[in-house]
């Protein structure tokens, strides 16, 4: 498991401000208690979860398998599976819900190279009529890949193009 997104703008000083991250949390259930214990694993370092069953007795053995970097296990014994649960979001916060339109299909192409395409694109979504929440323009549409600056020998109508994509749809 390794997380790969970027830093995040402003650190708490904890480690928990990052954009993505990879959060290894298990939770068991004793066998006499019946009570729940979560463990929350985070390593700044590439890790790998080895979980093994013993046939003979019932028994599993989770390992960790990291190579190296700062180790923290954390060790949440509340009772039930809830109140585990919430001690752990409650240490790395709950999750974030991002907005409605980040979560439907987005086309990323790399070939819409005229704005003929894009339109294209967008009229063969409608004929099939598959969803489409946003399209994006690749990095060659732009002008010497500058953000917000498009190259407009390829998209030369672009203010144009706003109404024609809502037209098609």
């Amino acid at each position: 498991m390794w997380a790969s997104g970027q830093p995040p703008f402003a650190d708490d000083g904890k480690g928990r401000s990052g954009l993505s991250g990879v959060h290894p949390f298990v939770m068991f259930e004793g066998k006499q208690s019946r009570r729940f214990v979560g463990l929350f694993f985070r390593n700044s370092a590439a890790m790998t979860p080895v979980l093994k069953f013993n046939n003979t007795d019932g028994t599993s053995t989770l390992s960790f398998i990291t190579i190296g970097g700062e180790i923290d296990l954390y060790v949440f014994i509340k009772g039930t599976a809830k109140e585990v649960v919430e001690a752990y979001q409650s240490m790395i916060r709950p999750p974030y819900l991002p907005p409605f339109w980040a979560l439907g299909w987005q086309e990323v192409p790399s070939d819409y190279f005229t704005q003929q395409n894009i339109v294209d694109a967008l009229k063969s979504y409608t004929r099939t009529n598959l969803p489409l929440d946003a399209i994006y323009l690749p990095i060659s549409s732009w002008d010497s890949v500058k953000d917000f600056q498009l190259n407009t020998s390829q998209i030369p109508l672009i203010k144009g193009l706003r109404n024609e994509l809502t037209a098609s749809k």
